[in-house]
Parts: C-alpha cells; structure tokens; sequence
C-alpha cells in the first residue's frame, strides 16, 4: 500500500514527461494486482473497511495513470478509458475531470462540454448538488479556451529520466507503445441535426479521391465565412461522411483563431498529431524544421483526413500540410486565407446565411415537424428575426426545446421584442452569439473596429468603399484598406465589388459596441458625414444629368467627407441606378432622425433621375417623406423645393389635380421666400399639367409669366423652356407656323447652350408641328432625332413618347407595320415604367389588328 501511495504522489508531482510516464507504468503494475477486488473473499471483521480502503488507493491508482496520459500527450488515447471508468464510477469527479480535458485536448471540445452538462445533471438528479470546484473551474476554462489547458512544449531534458523515479520503479525502463501503427479517429461527435448545405457537400465530395485515382499532390479546403455560419459543423460533418476514404485515420484540432486566447501554435499541434500517430515522446525532435520534417515524413505514405478548425490565419496552418499526394486537409477560419489559396492551391469554400427554405429546414428539424407545421408563419419570422444564421437559429430552437410549452409564435413576439439587440441571442453554456462575435471583433486593428461599430449608422441595403471612408473619415486609400480587412474578416460582406452590407445580428452588435464605445458627439458627426456624402454625390450626379438648369446646390460638405467625383454622364446614370435604393433609404433614414435639410436636399437631387428612368412611384414616395420632414422642422425652403417635385411625380402618375395642389403651395412659398427664378420654374411646370388637361391658352398664360420672370434673371436655359412651351400651346391651337418660329428659337437657344435635353424637346415639338402640316415625312425625321438624344441621355419616359408619336406619324404616311414597330417599343417602354398612357398604345395596337 505504501509503495502504491508512493507511485500515486510521484506521478501526480511529476513534471517531466519520462518521469511520469515511467512512474504511471510501475503504478498501473502494482495497481493492477487489486483488478479482481481486495482481498477477494475475506471475511474478517475489519475486512470491509480495508477492502473499501483498498478500493480507494485503487482508484486514485487508475486516476493517476489517467491523469499521466493526458498529461503526457496521449489525451486521444486515453479517451476510450476514461469513458469506460466514467460509466463504472458515475460520481467521481475527478474521473469526469479528465475525461473532459482528455476530449479538450483532442479538439473535441463539443464533447468535453457535453460531457459537463451530463455529469451535472447527473449530481443534481442522484445527491441533488451542483459539481464541485474543479469541474466547475475546467468547465469555466474550456468555455474560455484557456491556454493553460494545452499540452506544454517539452523541454531539451523531457526524456531523461530522474534518479528519484528510477529507484521507485526499480529501474525498469517507461512503458512504452507496441504493436501496429495507431489509426487516430479525432472527429468530433457529428451533428445529427445537419440540414442543407447541398451545393457545398458536393462540392467537398468532388476533391474526394477514388480508390484508384492517381494522386499527385495534398489538397487543401479552405472553408470561410461570418461568425456563426457553421463552418465547423460542416467540416466535421463531411468529415464523418467520407471518413472511410482515408483508413490511416482523421486527425482534428481546434487552432483556437478567434477563442479570445492565444491561437495554438503550430508546433504544439505537430506534436499532438505526431502522437496520435504513435510517435513516442522520447523521439520527438525539438520544435522548428526537425519536427516539421519528421511530421511531413510519417505521414508520407498515408491516407490522412486532417481538420485543421478555427484558424487565425494561413501561418498557423502552413506547416501543418502533410506533403503526401493522399492526404486531405480542410481549414475553416473567420478570415478569408487568400495565402494558402495562392501558396498552396487550396480551394476556397464561403459559407453564407442559409437560404429561406434551409433556415425553415434547419429550425423544422430541431424543434419537431408537427410543431413547425402548426405554425409556419412563425417559423418564417423566426428565422427572418434570426438573420438566417445558423448559430442563432440554433439558439432559439434549444430555448424552443426548453420550453415545449411555449408557442412558436410567442417565441417570434419574444425576438420581435429585442429586434435590434442581442439579447434574445444568449443561450446556455457556450452558446451566445455575442461572444462569438466578439472573438472576430477583438482581432480588428483599432480603425477598422471603429468603423465596424460606424456601419451600424447606416440603414440603407448596402454601402460603398467610398461611402464607408466618408462615414469613418480616412482616406480613399484607407478607406479601401479597413473595408478589405473586416471583408477578410467576415465581419462584413461584399456580395458586389466594392459594396459592403452586413446582416442584422452583426448590425445590432456594431450598434451595441457604438453605443457603448461612442460618445453621442462622435456617432451624430459620423451619421452628418455619411449623409453630406450622399448629397454631394448625388448633386453631383445631377449636374451631370441637368448641367444647364440645376437644382440649388447643399450646404459644403463636413471635414472628413469624399463625395464621389463623377466625371460624365454614363457615370452619373450608373452611379444613380447602383445607389437608387441607398439614396431613396438615406432620405427616409434622414427625416426619421430629424435632419430635414439633408432629406429634402438629397431628394432633390433624384428628382430628375427619378423622372428620366420612369420610377414615378419611388419618385412621390421619397418627396413625400422630404415633404413631411421639412413640414416637421418648419423648413420653409424645403417644403417649396418638395412640394414642386412632388408635384411632378403626381402629373407623371396621372394626378394632375394633385399637382396642380402642390404647385399652388410651391409658388405661395416661393412668392413668400422672394425666390423669382423658382416662381418662374413653378409658371412652366403648372403650364405643363394645364396643357395635358388641354386647358392650351391657360398653359400659354403660365408660360408667358415664366418667360417674363426667366428675362429678368438672364435665365436663358429657361427662356428656351419657355419659348418651347408656347410653341407647343400655339401647335395644339392650330398656329402652327408660329409655333415652328417659336420652337425654331427655344432650339437655338439649347443648342447656344449644348443643352441636349432640351434639344430633344424641342426637336419632338417640330415633329408635332409637322405632322399637323402634313408634312409627315419631315416630321419623322424630327422625332427620330429626338429618340436618339432621348436615347442617348437614358431619358426612358421620353423615349416612350417619341416612339408613340412616331407610331402615330407611321399610321398616318399609311405604314401600319412601322406604326405597330414603334407602338410595340413604346409599350414595352410604358408598362416597365408603369406609365399611364400604356393603356392607349394598347388600344392603339388593338384598333390597327
């Protein structure tokens, strides 16, 4: 008995890996003697309490040898003995103890928190007490990947062994490891709940080697995405599926990248796998190339499946790839590894959100169909609430599971509730997705966290690199700088080049960390940055689109700010079609916080684009909204600009009454601000709805006040406009040679100007002239040109115009098929623009058969 305390305390104080080893051998020896019970059937008196002694000093013989394994680095091995002694002796702790460090630190960490959450049920159900101290601070330290827990490297004199373990086990030499070579099986316990991911199994599938496939080099998988995606469950999961392909064994490890501790270095790796694949700890070299090389050299000849989990970047993984062609390797990080797919070949693999049929999959699956099928409804807002990302959906299906009572639709108010924050997101143990993005976040260099945290200002679809070094105020440079590292970082998306968004749980916790770590001061300059930039490019942009007759400019920009320089036309219109629903989403976002001149001046500049692209319908919705904010606030100035675009969207929907309403409230605040160019502009617009209403000498009064009013400002643009207008009103009167001399002056003018939109107007103005003359010939000529400016500009209204007159002039020279050619444009021009006079090309193209 003694001897065996002895080999107890010398074991459990032993610091070298011979030693402890050598002193575990002679203990098990010495132990194993007492494996059929002490003292086997007698019955002496004090029998029973020498043998429950006995029983006792046995089995803290078996912990130490256990406790020896996994110190020494055969943790893998000493997994299988650990469950077996757990089953037989369900309540000792310290057994628990090490069979969670032993699965711990053989990446299995899944399974060591398992194994916690059973032994603390089971204490709770059987003596009704929590665990104790240990099990509770190892439970705490794997949840933190505590770096304490990992194997220490092994110093220079790591094999020799003491003089003092020597003489305890009589000079017998440390137990070593026969027989054939060892076939280490590391995966993780695989998830029996996996759903989807189809197009990404078959895509791993397809690098699978065929039994008789010639094999002429590793190949390596890189599989990245956002926190939470499931990148790890999927590798484990098609790591299980093809496991019989590499019968030399699968070896796993989690590289701890983004645990909020020190990543593993790659030399402790090396040594784990080198044991599990049976190299003694007397032979194993020194960290550094030897070890590198004795690592490439055992596993030259061999079938290899390596899961390399969570790693921080491409050099903590490098010298991990075997050289041998049969060989797989699979690396999941939050980072995209672009090194190792230029340096090694890898295949890259990005995991996005689940789609909505695998978000409605995957939380079917986990709560039971017939629940789900009950409520599909809130099943659908379940998932939307949870962004589509696996990992919450996989929080809020276990409390769905905790709680089988509740309704699922009580569970969506409940995410409803906290929509915008985290909150709903924190589950048990080690489950919360808070913390999970805390790991990517803490990584970022200092800049680019900050604006992570300033993305969560900005409410519209999707942001731009300029857009974001605006919101940041850096540099175009550095701007392209931070968006490319929290790109790489999965912190943000880029699902376009150059346009960045991020999904609504990384958006509340950008918007948590601001609120936490930004001061209101510094949030307001950033969203007043964010919002100067828009404006000013947008103007920009409409300069290009009216260069003659531009809207007022906005105030100068804020410092910090790079409004988009956009050097013609084709740039501006591009620019307008890829930030139509940013623009439109930045106004509303700008009424909602109360800065109504950056809403109504933003709106003002889309204005035009809105008109010339047909978007009529977003073309009232945004006025609108610049409308009711600058009413809020008593912005005088705004309401009169808004009020006159509103009006335009309302004539183009066909509400000419409506317009009319709001071009009287546009000239009242025009006349009262002293605004005589706006008053003329107001003159011309209610001009045009008077004459579609064929009120002609009406319309020609109103034109006439605008030319006055455009005279006196040595407006010329405008006086073009107007000239052109009271052409068009002496053409619908039946003057028709005095409305080609007026039209004929109002085009010199735009041409003086090289003014191409009004140059189509008016060239379309001659046309209807001509037509009424009866010179057809001529007049087609004229709205043929008009269709290329119109063309030309992107004026898609117009163009559907020009060819409904040109159809119309076709039917008229007695072409029908010309007629019905340009009335078919014209129709499929109008019913993309939703345009009300698609109905009467209808009944044109139905009378003509």
């Amino acid at each position: 008995m003694e001897r065996v305390r002895r080999l107890i305390s010398l074991t459990h104080e032993a610091r070298d890996p011979a030693d402890r080893a050598a002193a575990a051998a002679r203990l098990r020896e010495e132990s194993g003697l007492w494996s059929a019970g002490p003292l086997g059937d007698l019955g002496n008196s004090f029998a029973p309490a020498l043998r429950s002694t006995l029983e006792e000093l046995r089995l803290l013989a078996v912990e130490e040898c256990a406790f020896a394994d996994v110190e020494s680095g055969r943790h893998a091995s000493a997994v299988a003995e650990l469950v077996g002694l757990v089953r037989a002796h369900p309540l000792r702790e310290r057994l628990h103890e090490l069979l969670m460090l032993a699965l711990y630190r053989s990446g299995r960490q899944a399974e060591a928190l398992a194994t916690y959450d059973q032994v603390r049920l089971l204490l709770r159900e059987d003596l009704g007490v929590d665990p104790g101290p240990g099990l509770r601070t190892l439970h705490l330290q794997i949840l933190q990947a505590d770096p304490r827990l990992s194997l220490p490297e092994e110093g220079p004199d790591s094999h020799s062994m003491s003089s003092r373990v020597q003489e305890a086990v009589s000079g017998k030499e440390p137990a070593g490891e026969a027989g054939s070579p060892p076939h280490p099986a590391q995966l993780p316990q695989d998830l029996t709940l996996f759903v989807a991911r189809t197009r990404e199994l078959a895509y791993l599938d397809a690098l699978v080697p065929g039994p008789d496939a010639p094999a002429d080099a590793v190949t390596v998988v890189t599989i990245d995405g956002s926190p939470g995606t499931g990148k790890s469950t999927l590798a484990v999961h098609w790591a299980h599926r093809v496991a019989h392909h590499f019968p030399d064994g699968q070896l796993y490890i989690d590289l701890k990248g983004f645990s909020g501790t020190r990543p593993v270095r790659p030399a402790e790796i090396q040594q784990n796998f080198l044991h599990a694949l049976g190299v003694r700890p007397e032979s194993m070299p020194p960290a550094g190339d030897p070890r590198t090389g004795l690592y490439r050299s055992v596993m030259s000849d061999k079938r290899l499946l390596l899961i390399l989990d969570n790693a921080h970047d491409a050099d903590q993984v490098r010298t991990l790839l075997p050289a041998a062609p049969g060989c797989r390797v699979v690396v999941t990080s939050r980072n995209r590894l672009a090194a190792l797919v230029a340096g090694a070949g890898a295949h890259p693999l990005t995991l996005d959100l689940f789609d909505p049929d695998d978000a409605r999959e995957s939380l079917t699956r986990r709560v039971g169909l017939t629940r789900s099928g009950a409520e599909p409804r809130a099943v659908d807002e379940i998932t939307g609430l949870c962004a589509r990302l696996p990992l919450a959906i996989a929080v809020v299906a276990a409390r769905a599971q905790a709680h089988p009572h509740f309704s699922l639709a009580g569970i969506a108010a409940e995410l409803r509730s906290t929509h915008g924050s985290l909150d709903a997101f924190t589950g048990d143990g080690s489950i919360d997705v808070r913390a999970v993005f805390s790991w990517s976040y803490h990584q970022l260099s200092a800049p680019a966290r900050e604006m992570f945290r300033m993305f969560s200002l900005h409410h519209a679809p999707d942001l731009s690199t300029a857009a974001a070094a605006s919101l940041a105020a850096s540099s175009p440079r550095q701007g392209r700088a931070l968006t490319g590292e929290l790109s790489r970082a999965q912190m943000i998306s880029e699902p376009h080049p150059g346009r960045f968004t991020l999904h609504d749980l990384l958006r509340a916790y950008a918007l948590e960390l601001s609120e936490d770590e930004d001061s209101e001061a510094e949030r307001g300059a950033a969203l007043g940055r964010l919002f100067d930039h828009y404006q000013h490019s947008a103007y920009s942009a409409h300069l290009r689109l009216r260069p003659h007759n531009p809207a007022p400019p906005p105030p100068a920009p804020r410092a910090g700010v790079l409004p988009e320089n956009l050097r013609d036309l084709d740039a501006a219109r591009a620019w307008f079609d890829a930030e139509r629903l940013v623009l439109a989403a930045t106004v509303e976002h700008a009424a909602d916080a109360g800065v109504a001149g950056s809403a109504w001046q933003l709106a003002l500049s889309l204005g035009l684009h809105y008109q010339r692209s047909g978007r009529y319908f977003d073309w009232a919705t945004t006025m609108r909204l610049a409308l009711e904010a600058a009413e809020r606030t008593g912005d005088r100035v705004g309401q009169a600009h808004m009020h006159r675009s509103l009006a335009g969207a309302r004539h183009y929907l066909g509400d000419s009454d409506q317009a009319l309403v709001h071009l009287r409230e546009a000239q009242a605040l025009f006349t009262e601000l002293g605004c005589s160019r706006e008053r003329a502009y107001v003159h011309s617009n209610v001009a045009t709805v008077l004459a579609d209403q064929g009120h002609h000498r009406q319309a020609e009064g109103q034109h006439r006040h605008a030319l006055e009013l455009y005279r006196k400002e040595h407006h010329r643009a405008g006086e073009a406009n107007a000239l052109e207008g009271i052409g068009e009103c002496r053409t619908a009167l039946g003057q028709h040679t005095e409305a080609i001399e007026l039209v004929q002056e109002a085009l010199d003018l735009y041409q003086l100007l090289d003014d191409r939109n009004g140059q189509a107007i008016c060239w379309c103005s001659l046309g209807d002239a001509h037509t009424a003359l009866a010179h057809l010939e001529q007049a087609d000529e004229f709205y043929q040109r008009a269709l290329a400016i119109d063309t030309e500009l992107g004026n898609r209204a117009n163009q559907g115009e020009d060819l409904l007159r040109m159809g119309d002039n076709g039917l008229a020279m007695g072409k029908p098929d010309r007629a019905r050619s340009c009335w078919l444009q014209a129709l499929a021009i109008m019913d993309e623009l939703k345009h009300p006079k698609a109905l009467l090309v209808r009944e044109k193209l139905a009378a003509l058969g």
